[in-house]
Parts: C-alpha cells; structure tokens; sequence
C-alpha cells in the first residue's frame, strides 16, 4: 500500500508509468496525486479511486470474497484518514508554493517543493505497511501462480511497445510529455521556455533499459516474498527490500541516470518558472488555488 513517487517532471514521472503491475496492486497509491494537481477530475478521480485500485487488481489476480472485503476495509480506512489529514496539508502546500512567482523563485524553494511531495509520499507509505503486510499474507498458492502469469505478459507486452525507439526520439517526447504537465499550471509555453526544454531534453537519460532490469529482480523479489508470507523472519527482511529498500535493486547505471534526469527536472522547473510571464504567473497561481480549494472541499466531504 505504500506510494509511488512522482515529481513535476519526467525524471520520475517517466519511471512511474515504467512500474510492474504488482507495485499498482499493493501500494494503494499509485501515482493519482498527478492528475489530481493537474486538474483531471479532481473530485471524480479521488472519490471512485476504490473502484480504480480494484481494476488494477483484477488484471494480476482474482480476490477471494473474505479478501475483496479486507481490502475495501483497509482501504476505506486508508483513504478516511488521507482525506481528514493528508489534503488538508497538501492544500496548504499548494497554496505556498502559488506565492513562490510573486518575488522570483529560488533554486531552494523548487527543492523545498519536491521535498515537500516526498514528504507526502513517504506519509501513506507508512501508514499503509501494515496492512499491505496482512494482505500478502491472505494470498493463496494459485493467487501467487496468477501474479507469476501477469508478470510474463506485462514483459512481453512492456519488451513489445518499447522496442527499437531510438535516442532522439525518447528524448523528444521526454521534452514534449514534459512541456505538456507544465502548461497545465502556466498555460502555453513561449518560444523561449519551449527553447529551455528543447535544450534541457538533449541531457535527458532514458531509463527504460535499466529499469527494464530492476523490473525483473524486483519481479522476483516481490515473488520470492509471497512464498516466504508464512515464514516470520524471511518475511519480514523480503518485505523490507521490496517496500522499503527497492533501491538496492537498482543498477549503477539506474542510481546515475535517475539522480541525473532528478537534476534535470529541479532545474528545467526552475528556470521556467523564472521566465514566466504577467498572463502565466496569474494562470500558476490560480490553478493551484483552485487545486488547492478542490482539496480542502474533498477533505470536508468526508
């Protein structure tokens, strides 16, 4: 149940499309907060997220009944406190960070803003362990022949769409996915904010072939795990590498280009917003009001 992590750019938000299924199964989060900062159905995405985590569930394995109400309970009580004490803060943030173009923005005010983020990541993250522990543990052997399957397809299907696309290219719609997020806040980007991305993207490392890697190792970690779920002692250490320290999974060559393409964002975020102009400014910071509004009513529903 514990979260993705997603950024404003790319750098992360490209490896959060990359996650094996099994990450959309168990963590009971799975980068929703994204089109929920963006504007795409706010209330909608957030109030129906049950029915969409449960979608997800049913491409990988079928829930016994006494399952299916665990996981509603344990859900229903994740997102009640989420609601009460997560959106309440997130608005607050929103409504900050709006005030950061009012005086130019700083290169430590743009890491505060992603620190921030993590920061509510690494919240659900802790508070859903728990009961993602008792969930394994509720599998049975064929439910764990089931994800075993699932996983084969999804590599099939990710080694398919992913073949043959050339440097260039990814940089290219790395740079055109990331101009797009950003005028969801800003509005059109001018020449010369499109020329800051069009530069920035030639330093953009693709991940895809090393996280292709990390995919399959945490694949069988997260494997190896399920077989282990009656065992205390095995358990435990399996469930600390694959929800805790999955990092350790991570080629040199990952770990680099990541830390690489985080750089990059923080930067890229930096500058655009130092370039922003009258109209822009007043487009950023109504959107994140309005974002931030959205929250605190979602928060009062419930």
């Amino acid at each position: 149940m514990a979260p993705i992590h997603v950024s404003f750019g790319p750098g992360r938000y490209d490896s959060v499309r990359s996650l094996t299924g099994a990450h959309q199964i168990i963590r009971l989060l799975p980068f929703a907060l994204a089109p929920l900062l963006t504007g795409c159905g706010v209330q909608f995405l957030y109030n129906n997220f049950d029915t969409l985590i449960t979608s997800q569930l049913e491409d990988y394995v079928e829930l016994t009944p006494e399952q299916q109400a665990y996981f509603e309970s344990e859900f229903e009580a994740l997102w009640q406190w989420h609601r009460a004490e997560e959106l309440p803060r997130y608005a607050t943030d929103l409504e900050n960070w709006a005030g950061l173009v009012d005086d130019g923005v700083t290169d430590s005010e743009v890491d505060q803003v992603f620190d921030s983020m993590q920061g509510w990541w690494q919240r659900v993250e802790a508070r859903g362990k728990p009961a993602t522990k008792a969930f394994i543990k509720r599998l049975n052997d064929s439910q764990i022949y089931e994800i075993a399957q699932a996983f084969q397809d999804e590599n099939a299907k990710w080694d398919k769409r992913y073949k043959d696309r050339s440097l260039e290219l990814r940089q290219r719609r790395w740079a055109k996915n990331f101009e797009r997020l950003l005028e969801r806040f800003t509005g059109s980007l001018g020449r010369q904010q499109q020329g800051i991305l069009a530069v920035a993207s030639q330093d953009y490392q693709p991940v895809r072939e090393y996280w292709r890697e990390y995919r399959l190792l945490w694949q069988q970690a997260f494997l190896t795990l399920l077989e282990s779920r009656h065992d205390a002692a095995p358990f435990e250490a399996q469930f600390d590498l694959v929800f805790g320290a999955q990092q350790r999974l991570y080629s040199d060559e990952l770990i680099e280009a990541q830390v690489q393409n985080e750089t990059l964002t923080r930067r890229i975020v930096l500058a655009v917003l130092q370039s922003l102009d009258e109209s822009q400014v007043e487009k950023f910071k109504n959107t994140l009001a309005a974002r931030a509004q959205e929250f605190r009513e979602l928060s009062r529903e419930g």
